[in-house]
């Protein structure tokens, strides 16, 4: 997973949230800044550029969240 940090794996029927931040300039990979989060919808098999942007992140690029999937693997959940 491309730009994700700390990424944690929870999948429901063959799909997954995943958190990461936007791709940084080319050269800058190891030195920009990590801000403005967002929440993909990640289908197994897919290539990343196919995922579903469900959440972005607007106003507060300090803020670090999280997915994952109910106890009751009923819906995916943001943290």
């Amino acid at each position: 997973m491309k730009w994700a940090k700390f990424p944690a794996a929870s999948f429901y029927k063959m799909a997954s949230s995943t958190a990461r931040y936007p791709e940084p300039v080319k050269g800058t990979e190891l030195s920009a800044a990590s801000r403005f989060q967002k929440v993909y919808y990640h289908k197994l098999g897919d290539a990343q550029e196919k995922d579903l942007l469900v959440w972005e992140n607007t106003q507060n690029g300090d803020l670090y969240v999280g997915c994952g999937v109910t106890e009751r693997r009923v819906r995916h959940a943001l943290q």
